[in-house]
């Protein structure tokens, strides 16, 4: 098999997803914008827009993606392993403390952005979920994001790029995972988090786990505090308690992150490549021409957010 053209056109197919995405978006806001002016619009809210943006995403530019990969050859794990329930527990809060780890560094790095530039950068996450509905977050977050992402950055592609060896399939799983969120308030936690979540699928050959460690994630990150805010508003007794216990979670969730990276980093097992391009895996996937347009389509995907 030759490696470059077979992680080319994995690019491209990512390329064609997010092409149709933005044609469809931009397509669906000059329908909002002229009917403003023509209708009483005071309906369409951060809820609608987002369950909107769901359906341009996994209703019209996924289908493409999905028709577009199914082409390419693909491998799977033939003995699935599934992960224990202490061993996934452990996962989850090595995934909430690298989620929050990643976080501090892309606020971090934008509040440091922000200020050599002179003004403040919108955080899209924020604009978008602050005003929205728990159950409109939930539906969007918990159910249909983590069930699409992990078929398409887990399944779809490791499946197409495992043949090349584990860490190569890991790596790029988890770097197009972070590019695929489009800012830099998510780049850094996204990307770790696809780090552990394709090490997992790589390894069990389950989606099972990557899907509920995600709806997990989305839920204790986003929906929960969400809820505990308003809670907290309105000065609910419960909420401040659930409140303080989030900050213990988060708390405990980083020192088991730290501590599990630091004694188990050095002693995952990988299993090899049986597809050695002769240049080197680096050398390949820097020259392939569909990594260049994915980059270049990520880069639209920031400069848009």
């Amino acid at each position: 098999m030759d490696a470059r053209k077979q992680i080319s056109r994995v690019g491209w197919c990512f390329v064609a997803f997010i092409l149709v995405y933005m044609a469809a978006s931009w397509f669906l806001s000059l329908v909002i914008f002229f009917s403003f002016f023509r209708f009483d619009m005071r309906w369409y809210d951060n809820n609608l827009s987002m369950l909107l943006a769901d359906l341009l995403m996994y209703g019209v530019a996924f289908p493409v993606f999905f028709l577009l990969m199914r082409r390419l050859p693909s491998w799977r794990k033939e003995k699935k392993e599934a992960v224990s329930i202490s061993g996934f527990v452990r996962l989850l809060f090595i995934s909430l403390g690298t989620t929050y780890l990643g976080n501090l560094i892309g606020l971090g790095l934008m509040a440091a952005v922000g200020e050599s530039v002179g003004q403040d950068i919108l955080n899209p996450v924020t604009e978008t979920f602050g005003n929205m509905e728990p159950g409109a977050m939930f539906v969007t977050t918990v159910l249909i994001a983590p069930v699409m992402e992990e078929l398409m950055f887990r399944k779809m592609l490791i499946d197409r790029l495992v043949p090349f060896g584990q860490k190569t399939a890991v790596l790029l799983s988890g770097l197009c995972f972070g590019l695929f969120h489009g800012n830099f308030y998510q780049f850094f936690y996204a990307t770790a988090l696809g780090f552990i979540f394709a090490y997992v699928y790589s390894s069990t050959g389950r989606l099972r786990e990557p899907v509920l460690l995600h709806m997990c994630i989305n839920f204790v990150g986003g929906v929960l505090p969400a809820i505990v805010e308003n809670g907290v508003r309105a000065g609910s007794l419960p909420a401040l308690w659930a409140d303080a216990g989030l900050t213990g979670i988060l708390l405990f969730s980083i020192a088991v992150a730290v501590t599990e990276f630091v004694k188990r980093i050095r002693l995952l097992s990988w299993f090899p490549a049986w597809e050695r391009p002769e240049k080197g895996m680096v050398f390949t996937v820097l020259t392939a021409p569909g990594v260049w347009g994915f980059l270049i389509a990520s880069a639209m995907l920031f400069f848009m957010n």
